[in-house]
């Protein structure tokens, strides 16, 4: 199985968060396989996300707001 990860650009904090995440998945789940998706950003980010053409993805809050139909949030990184 593979989990298909949209992180924004290569170099960016949100691409490095991905692909340790990406790392941490395969090394504690032996058989997972994690696909980082090269992405412009949080907006393209849950786009993916809700068109199913990834399966996790690093938005900040603020892209949420007014969506509808907007996939789960797993926690924030920054508290406010």
């Amino acid at each position: 199985m593979t989990i298909r990860i949209a992180a924004g650009t290569p170099g960016g904090a949100y691409h490095e968060l991905a692909e340790a995440f990406a790392a941490a998945i395969e090394d504690g789940l032996p058989g997972l396989r994690c696909e980082v998706l090269t992405t412009a950003g949080a907006e393209e980010n849950l786009r993916l996300l809700t068109e199913n053409r990834a399966d996790l993805g690093i938005v900040q809050g603020n892209t949420l707001s007014g969506q509808a139909n907007t996939p789960a949030t797993i926690d924030t990184l920054v508290p406010k």
